[in-house]
Formats: structure tokens, C-alpha cells, sequence
């Protein structure tokens, strides 16, 4: 953070060195360094550096210090460089820029050979979104077109940001890749059926279950089970869904009969009897309403004492959840509490004022239902029986198995892991902030 002139000399002498580990390790600290001199200094001799490695740290840095005069130097590896790993990192360092014409660089990528360097443009509009609009004249028809991708990992995802964003006739979309001849399309299809309640495809998710039974691959088979968890705001289980959970429970694969076990267990009748009346304002006719598709992926901003941790709220994914969440930041619940728990550096419990969930709002969430797991930096809702999450919740630090499908995902971490990692006891979250547009 302070200027030295011995140590900038230093560090760029360490971009000359002959061992590509130190000229890494170098482009590595720029990460961390205030001063962007060195980057000014080393940027023009990416088009004629050979190393990969040397040029996606370099990227890396100037994605996160990137602005006007060093765009010009990323934009030819983005449309000529021969690796696709460098493109897909330019991409990722373009998407920084707060202009237009660089977005039309990020756009001409959508034709890109390489199906990494045409995923990387996700991200990019995911981090973009805060200043470039999702439905400008460039992000949308991009997206729109990628719809059409020939790569099914591309059709995927470029359905889940259509959906998500809200953009035009995206029930029609969702609709018709629904049908897609790919397995993986058809089971991110499925997911965003079971998030936005389309329970017009319960017989339809039925017979799907069927033709796939016997498929030794758990992705589609564990969608359905969650989609058919996910479609209707009351608890009750009827035939069909019964049907699917004895089906799964006896599945060939062990990770859907593991998932399947998890999800049928909170439908059992004696926790419905425990929990008793169900506290909920959504209801078939205006859960539509009450659960809108974001215009972009909401955004919290999490004070504490120790630093600021931001969360990408998976509204896709976990929509009652994250409604739940938003209003709780928004009415100040989670302002001024402290760390509720702190598990030997796996899990940290956060939310809960006094411990004892007295200060958190008495209506309970409904579980909902994914195959996502707890990862590093995963944030779930914290629950002590079925349906029981009325604010509180938990961040995964490490990976944790045992926690898998137990709880509802609902965000993940993007920034501030280690200021997670690092909390304890006597810390506290100082203010929570939703900082993304499009949340109502």
C-alpha cells in the first residue's frame, strides 16, 4: 500500500526471470498491490509473452485492476491468441471494463471455436451485471443466442442466465429445452422447472423419472426429485411424488438413493405432525407474484468485524429462501449480531441476535430441495427439523460431506472466504446490504 521505488525495481525485475515459477509468483503479488505501476509497466509485453501460465496470472491481476488504457492490451489475446484458456481469462479480465465497446469484444467471443472461452462469458455477465444491464442490446440477444449452442454444457447455462435475468418469453425457452436431445440440458431444465413452480410438468417430471431409472448418471434423476420437492408452496405430498421418492430410494445409483433418503425424510408424516400448521403467505395463486425472477443474480454485502464478505444470493435455485433472506437484510434483522457458532474451522452459524432464534421472524421457510453440496464458501439455511429455517444460517469453509443435501443452498460465497475463516466468538456482523439491481 505504499509506494517503494526499490520494490516496484524489485518486481519487475522478477517479470524477467528465467524460472516461470517466479515470474508467476510475481504477477501473482500484483493481486494485492495498490500501486498499479508495475501492471502499467508490464502489461504491453503480454502480446509477445509465450508462457500461459505467465499470461492467465497476468490476466487475473488485471481483472481485478483493470480500467481504460490496459483494455487495449487484453482485447487481441481475447480474439487471437492461440490457447483458449488465455481467451477465456480475457473474457474474465474484459468484464471488469465499464464500457460498452469492450462488452462488444466480450460478445464477438460468443462465436468463439472453444466451448471455455463461450462459458466464460457467464461469468461475465454475472459480474457485469451491476453495470451493464442483463437486457442491454448486447447481453440479451448474446445470451438469446446461445440458447442454440452446439455445446450442451453452453445451452445449459445460457438457459439458467435467461431464465434468471427474466428475459423475454423465457417460459417459452425454458419450455422448449425441456425437450433438448441432451441430458444435461434436460436436467437444468428440470431444476428451473421445480424453482419456478410449473406444476403442470408433475406428470410429465413422472414419466421422465421412468424413462431414466435405469441410468447409471444420478444429474437428471436427482433434478427430478428435486424439481418434484420444489413446484408447489404447500407441504403435502401426493402419489405421484411418493411414487418418485420410493423409486429413488431403491435407485441403482447411491448418490440419488443418498439424496433420495434426504429429501424424504422431511416429508415424513410424524415432522409434519412436530412442525404442525404450516406458516407461510404464499399460496398457489399468488406465489407467482411473491416470487419473482430476478433481473440479476441478488447480491449481499455482509459487514462484520473482520471485513466484508459478498454472497451471491442463488435465487434459481432456492427463490423462497432467498426472498426470505433479502427481507430479513432489508428490515435490519442480522444488523449487530454476533457469531453464533464457530465449528473448528469447518462451519460458522450466523443471523441469530440473542441464539435462541427469539429475534428472528416467526414465520418458517419451506425446505428446498438441490443436488449442490457444501463446497467451500457454501451459505445454507440453518434448519433443526423440516421447514424449520426462519433466518439463521450456516457458511461451509472447507468442504463437508456430511452436510450434503442436509440443509437448503441458498448462496456462495464470491469474495471474502478468508474473512469467514478468520471469524470468531467475539466477532459480529455489522450490517448486511443487497447491492444488486433487480431485487424487489
Amino acid at each position: 500500500s505504499v509506494r517503494f521505488p526499490e520494490r516496484n525495481e524489485a518486481i519487475l525485475g522478477g517479470f524477467q526471470d528465467a524460472d516461470i515459477l517466479v515470474r508467476c509468483a510475481v504477477a501473482d503479488a500484483c493481486l494485492i498491490m495498490r500501486d498499479t505501476s508495475v501492471i502499467n509497466a508490464v502489461v504491453p509485453t503480454l502480446a509477445t509473452e509465450s508462457s500461459v501460465p505467465f499470461i492467465q496470472r497476468a490476466l487475473r491481476a488485471l481483472g481485478e485492476h483493470i480500467h481504460a488504457n490496459r483494455g487495449s492490451h487484453v482485447q487481441p489475446l481475447l480474439r487471437s491468441h492461440p490457447d483458449p484458456t488465455v481467451r477465456a481469462m480475457a473474457v474474465n479480465a474484459l468484464c471488469n471494463r465499464r464500457d460498452i465497446p469492450c462488452w462488444q469484444e466480450i460478445a464477438e467471443a460468443g462465436d468463439d471455436p472453444d466451448w471455455r472461452v463461450r462459458l466464460a462469458i457467464f461469468d461475465a455477465i454475472d459480474k457485469a451485471a451491476k453495470f451493464i444491464p442483463p437486457d442491454s442490446l448486447i447481453v440479451y440477444p448474446l445470451v438469446k443466442r446461445l440458447l442454440d449452442d452446439p455445446s450442451p454444457r453452453i445451452r445449459a447455462r445460457a438457459l439458467q442466465a435467461y431464465v434468471s435475468y427474466g428475459f423475454p418469453e423465457w417460459d417459452i425457452h425454458l419450455a422448449r429445452l425441456y425437450n433438448d436431445t441432451s441430458d444435461y440440458v434436460v436436467a437444468m431444465a428440470v431444476q428451473l422447472i421445480g424453482t419456478m413452480h410449473y406444476n403442470v410438468y408433475v406428470d410429465s417430471l413422472y414419466q421422465l423419472y421412468l424413462e431414466h431409472s435405469e441410468d447409471p448418471s444420478p444429474d437428471l434423476k436427482w433434478a427430478i426429485m428435486a424439481a418434484a420437492a420444489n413446484m408447489l408452496p404447500g407441504i403435502e405430498i401426493d402419489s405421484l411424488r411418493q411414487d418418485m421418492i420410493n423409486w429413488g430410494m431403491a435407485d441403482p445409483n447411491r448418490l440419488v438413493r443418498w439424496y433420495t433418503i434426504a429429501v424424504a425424510y422431511k416429508f415424513r408424516q410424524d415432522r409434519r405432525d412436530e412442525l404442525g400448521a404450516y406458516l407461510t403467505d404464499l399460496t398457489v395463486e399468488n406465489i407467482d407474484s411473491l416470487l419473482p425472477v430476478y433481473a440479476t443474480p441478488p447480491l449481499a454485502r455482509i459487514e462484520t468485524t473482520r471485513g466484508t464478505i459478498t454472497i451471491e444470493l442463488n435465487a434459481p435455485i432456492a427463490p423462497r429462501t432467498v426472498r426470505e433472506f433479502i427481507k430479513n437484510a432489508k428490515s435490519g434483522v442480522y444488523d449487530g449480531t454476533p457469531v453464533n457458532d464457530v465449528q473448528g474451522g469447518q462451519m460458522i452459524v450466523l443471523g441469530d441476535r440473542y441464539g435462541d432464534e427469539s429475534s428472528l421472524p416467526p414465520a418458517d421457510v419451506r425446505d428446498e430441495y438441490s443436488p449442490l453440496r457444501a463446497e467451500p464458501g457454501t451459505v445454507m439455511w440453518s434448519l433443526v427439523s423440516r421447514d424449520s429455517g426462519r433466518g439463521n444460517f450456516m457458511i461451509a469453509l472447507t468442504r463437508l460431506p456430511y452436510q450434503d443435501w442436509r440443509y437448503p443452498v441458498f448462496g456462495q460465497i464470491r469474495e471474502g472466504l478468508e474473512v469467514a475463516r478468520s471469524l470468531t466468538l467475539a466477532d459480529t456482523i455489522r450490517s448486511v446490504q443487497i447491492i444488486s439491481q433487480g431485487v424487489s
